[in-house]
């Protein structure tokens, strides 16, 4: 617990010759205990004495789910049916098989049928609840978790996963709701259990989602009590101790991301048989390589510590993603770029740039701010000038979206056509995205108020330079945002309720970037408020 199906049971029902009963009590008894192996031999000499044994198919089919032996375990237990066709266990469990080999439907399917055979088969509810879940049928998969729930009102990791279920549809206090049913059902044992952490992480997770940031840091910190190497509960929980501005902490369980490879809010470690530096050593006279390892916003916000590295007395390799190597290739302090994927030159230290702020012990007073730390080739900002034409009032850059492969993208995003009723005509409207989607194909194609020259981006270097022939930039929470604030360009980013950490809370600026206005929603998904305070701002302005 938590886990997405129940673990099959074996079916016992003893009736056969005395030798053939002694052996397969033998089994379940070996079985019950966790001997697998040896269970295994049991039930496989009673099948070799009489291989139509129903009972010993049904067992050896459970053991070889358990040993994910999923497809041979599909074939054995479809031997069992055609023995006991009316047989709900056997059906519930060939179903567990089947999602695990990821036929969602076949499996499915199967727990119908085990539900047909036996209508108070709850584990049978559960486990079609899993598998609706997995294909993000959240309203069928919560029917199924509540049909289980009815059944067995303690079902702790049925709340668990219905809760889950929950939080994919966004409805985070229902979630929430559904967690602490969970914890109370399980009493006393999920405080010690390190398999019911996840409950709790996962109740921080929502919390975090509706900015309940300190109950979600309590409930982060209840999955690390329960389980103190939680790797996903420490890094999230760092970000929650970051977004209120406790960097102390944030900086220092950062460092756990390199705990657990599956982390996906954090990229693959990199390994080097030079040290790591975290600030301890000294660098005169040493060549030290910061690299690149989120996301492009990222790298732009803290490139900004290679000059603080260079001043230590070091040699900078800075190595970067190939479409920010021409934007960053004359930032101070680096001595050197390298793009990332190709072979690097030699060095004595490294760092990814997310631990730089700890290596400097960066805190709210001690943020390195500077007003433009990045500037755009000045011949591509005059083929831009001369591509724009005269300027014949304010030019304002637009980004709606970020990256469709980004998960927190459906939060942070919205559509085009959503902004299109605030656009004022007294303005140019250019679009920054390189990327587009169809739908934004279309509302761009049927507006004439906002320029598109997607295919001239190239790489981040161009967007620099179309930025800087601008007077404002307004973009939602994307590497834009970063982009157009490090060039030291007026730039308004308009976050949702629950920002990045980046942007804290409640302020209206960023000590990161000083060109910076923020717009936040006052509640989950409204973006109107935010699209009509910008609109007014804008009037001001122009």
């Amino acid at each position: 617990m938590p886990q997405n199906s129940s673990t099959p049971k074996p079916p016992i029902s003893v009736h056969s010759s005395p030798l053939l009963s002694k052996w397969l009590s033998e089994g379940v008894a070996l079985h019950e205990i966790g001997k697998l192996t040896e269970a295994q031999d049991f039930y496989r000499k009673v099948l070799t004495i009489k291989p139509d044994h129903c009972e010993a198919l049904q067992l050896l089919g459970t053991i070889e789910i358990q040993m994910g032996n999923y497809a041979q375990a599909v074939e054995t237990l479809t031997n069992a049916l055609q023995i006991d066709p009316k047989h709900a266990l056997t059906q519930n469990n060939i179903g567990v098989a089947l999602e695990c080999l990821k036929n969602f439907d076949a499996a499915i399917d199967r727990f119908n049928q085990a539900i047909n055979l036996l209508p108070e088969y709850a584990e049978a509810y559960f486990n079609r609840g899993n598998v609706l879940r997995e294909q993000m049928q959240y309203d069928a998969a919560i029917d199924s978790y509540n049909h289980a729930i009815r059944l067995v009102p303690n079902y702790s990791i049925a709340y668990y996963n219905r809760g889950n279920a929950f939080q994919g549809q966004r409805k985070f206090e229902a979630a929430i709701d559904s967690y602490e049913k969970a914890i109370t059902s399980l009493g006393n044992s999920a405080k010690s259990d390190p398999s019911f952490a996840p409950v709790y992480y996962w109740r921080g997770v929502a919390l975090h989602h509706l900015r309940k940031i300190d109950a979600a840091i309590e409930s982060y910190e209840q999955a690390i009590s329960t389980n103190p190497n939680y790797v996903e509960a420490i890094c999230d929980s760092a970000l929650a101790y970051l977004l209120i501005g406790d960097f102390d902490k944030g900086w220092t369980r950062i460092k756990w991301r390199w705990e657990h490879m599956p982390v996906s809010t954090f990229k693959e470690r990199r390994f080097f048989n030079e040290p790591l530096w975290l600030g301890n050593e000294s660098l005169a006279g040493k060549t030290i390589l910061l690299y690149a390892e989120q996301g492009f916003g990222d790298t732009i916000m803290f490139s900004r510590y290679a000059k603080l590295v260079s001043d230590l007395g070091a040699k900078v390799i800075l190595e970067v993603q190939p479409q920010l190597v021409s934007l960053l290739r004359n930032l101070e302090g680096i001595s050197q770029i390298a793009t990332k994927g190709e072979i690097l030159p030699k060095f004595d230290y490294h760092t990814p740039l997310l631990s730089l702020p700890l290596a400097f012990h960066t805190n709210k007073n001690s943020i390195p701010s500077f007003t433009k730390c990045i500037h755009a080739d000045p011949i591509k900002v005059a083929q831009w000038q001369e591509k724009l034409g005269e300027k014949l009032k304010p030019r304002v850059g637009l980004v709606w979206s970020g990256s469709e492969i980004n998960t927190p993208d459906a939060s942070r995003s919205m559509q085009l056509n959503a902004f299109i009723p605030y656009l004022s005509p007294s303005v140019s409207w250019i679009s920054l995205k390189n990327e587009l989607s169809e739908v934004d194909k279309s509302t761009l194609h049927n507006n004439s108020l906002i320029l598109d020259f997607a295919d001239d981006l190239q790489d981040f270097s161009d967007t620099a330079a179309l930025i800087e022939c601008l007077d404002l930039v307004i973009t939602v929470d994307t590497s834009v945002a970063h982009l157009s604030a490090a060039l030291g360009k007026k730039t308004w980013v308009l976050l949702p309720y629950t920002p990045d950490w980046r942007w804290q809370l409640e302020r209206d600026d960023s000590p990161w970037y000083p060109s910076i206005k923020l717009y936040r929603q006052p509640s989950i998904g409204d973006w109107t408020s935010v699209l009509e305070k910008v609109k007014l701002d804008l009037i001001a302005a122009y």
